[in-house]
């Protein structure tokens, strides 16, 4: 998944916590691909206490990432999350990268399209519309060719009623959980 200079780079980066283990690893897997290319990453997110399936959202982030990630050495890459008060989070990935034409943009939902030759399938991001219309949320996309493309996906949440879970995702001791188990030596 990683070649030898995004390995080099593993340790060497900092990403922000976001509050949900699973997309912090993507994050930080795009943020070692990123520095060993030489692109300017930045994240500004805050998911704690939010009840969103991980993997499908992993899915959808990492999709989102893959898409962006024709930026060239020097280039940007930003992601931010937000939160409204209606009970939706939106997470905005944007590049200043090559942009597409709209020739191009009004085919990428589809099945085994792809502009990236011969890397993928050309199933990633209709994987992730059909993803994010299940969970009833929408996905917009904006490109400038020359100056960039910005992916913005919302998805309705709900406030996580066992943070404890939660934790327990991102490592923390829950003792509750282990009530009861053996453990065999």
């Amino acid at each position: 998944y990683c070649d030898d200079l995004e390995l080099e780079e593993m340790g060497k980066v900092t990403i922000p916590y976001t509050g949900n283990a699973a997309a912090d690893g993507v994050l930080y897997h795009y943020g070692c691909i990123a520095r060993a290319k030489n692109i300017e990453f930045s994240v500004c997110c805050y998911l704690k206490d939010i009840a969103i399936p991980d993997t499908d959202f992993c899915t959808i982030l990492g999709n989102a990432l893959d898409a962006v990630s024709g930026v060239e050495q020097g280039g940007r890459i930003e992601v931010s999350c937000a939160c409204s008060g209606a009970g939706a989070v939106t997470v905005s990935v944007k590049d200043n990268g090559k942009g597409m034409p709209p020739d191009v943009l009004k085919h990428i939902f589809e099945p085994f399209y792809s502009t990236k030759k011969d890397k993928g399938t050309g199933l990633g991001m209709s994987i992730v519309k059909e993803l994010i219309e299940k969970m009833n949320g929408t996905i917009t996309v904006e490109s400038v060719l020359g100056e960039g493309s910005a992916f913005t996906v919302t998805l309705p949440f709900e406030i996580d009623k066992h943070p404890s879970a939660q934790a327990a995702a991102n490592g923390a001791a829950d003792e509750t959980a282990l009530h009861g188990l053996k453990v065999l030596l």
